[in-house]
């Protein structure tokens, strides 16, 4: 049986709806990470329909600012446990920073999912009746992607390669959705992934830096010395891997004209 976009929108819609009483009752980082997921691939899927992708963007930055905290809390923490005891120690004032964050952010999500706009939301993604995904969307995500791959200097700034996974982002769910386009989705997902560990990386050194500067505590200044340098030793590894990546996804899409065929 042939599963339609609208199929597709529909069991996008059910996960949403399965956890987001898990986010509202905070039971598990997991589904406020799921939801994040299934509202870019709701995105893909009815990008065509302008209102509706606003839509969904706005519901998915709420849910983006509590998920990027969850992460920032989950790497330093792994990280600090590493550390010998009466250091780690050091770490907490951070730590606690980025907790008192989180409920913020979390709070503002709350609301969001008590609002009017969230339930106008869902009725239309309900009602929604997207058709099938036009084989030039993948066709057109890679031009961007590969656009930019060759737009890369030699040593690209962390800007640029925050750009680039954005766009291999829509490459891959693009790809995801297109018939006969696993290879290029596998490739464009393994290079997503070491631009996302680049990218946690490079926000994670922000972060510390930025609470560094408000913590008074004198055994945070040298936890927060070894953490940035960690995650410094992050980014040159991935970025040590990148080329590989680059040249897989592009061979990947070599196999398929539509793809690279100017139209």
């Amino acid at each position: 049986m042939t599963v339609t976009a609208a199929d597709q929108l529909r069991s996008l819609l059910k996960l949403v709806r399965a956890h987001e009483l898990g986010a509202r009752e905070d039971r598990d980082p997991e589904d406020v990470h799921q939801l994040r997921v299934s509202v870019r691939r709701m995105r893909a899927i009815v990008r065509s329909d302008k209102g509706l992708d606003r839509e969904l963007r706005w519901f998915g930055r709420s849910l983006g600012a509590v998920r990027d905290l969850d992460v920032l809390l989950a790497r330093l923490g792994t990280q600090l446990a590493t550390f010998p005891p009466e250091e780690a120690a050091g770490g907490e004032p951070l730590l606690d920073a980025l907790r008192s964050e989180r409920t913020e952010a979390r709070d503002r999500m709350l609301v969001v999912f008590d609002s009017t706009r969230y339930q106008d939301l869902l009725g239309a993604l309900k009602a929604a009746t997207p058709q099938s995904v036009v084989d030039t969307s993948a066709a057109k995500a890679f031009r961007s992607v590969d656009k930019a791959i060759a737009e890369l200097t030699t040593d690209p700034p962390d800007d640029d390669l925050h750009e680039l996974r954005v766009k291999v982002k829509r490459l891959r769910y693009a790809a995801e959705l297109t018939n006969g386009l696993g290879p290029v989705a596998q490739a464009a997902k393994e290079l997503q992934t070491l631009l996302g560990e680049h990218q946690d990386a490079t926000v994670a050194a922000s972060t510390v830096r930025r609470l560094l500067k408000a913590t008074a505590d004198p055994g945070a200044a040298f936890v927060a010395g070894r953490l940035v340098q960690a995650e410094h030793e992050c980014k040159l590894w991935c970025r040590s891997r990148l080329a590989q990546k680059l040249a897989a996804l592009r061979a990947a899409a070599a196999d398929h004209p539509e793809l690279t065929t100017q139209g």
